[in-house]
């Protein structure tokens, strides 16, 4: 189970994600994560997050690579973002 916490910061919206996020939970992740970012610049504080899928790194990378910016990534899943990125570079098409 996770949770988001919205709080408005300069021009940025905070979003404080917490808890675990499965796999079968990421639609609804993004849908979250797509709703607020179509109207400010979009900041995702994950220092409470505690467990998550690779589908979820792998979208948490694609949202960095977008302009969105993690806070407080705990450095495991800074980790597998960097192996999905180098994943992602180096796959063979």
């Amino acid at each position: 189970m996770w949770r988001i916490g919205c709080v408005a910061e300069d021009e940025f919206t905070v979003l404080s994600v917490s808890g675990h996020i499965k796999s079968g939970e990421l639609k609804e992740f993004q849908n979250a994560i797509g709703a607020e970012a179509a109207n400010r610049s979009l900041v995702l504080d994950l220092g409470n997050l505690r467990l998550v899928s690779h589908a979820v790194v792998a979208f948490l990378s694609q949202c960095e690579d977008q302009g969105i910016r993690l806070r407080n990534c705990p450095a495991y899943i800074r980790s597998w973002i960097v192996a999905d990125r180098v994943a992602r570079e180096f796959a063979i098409e």
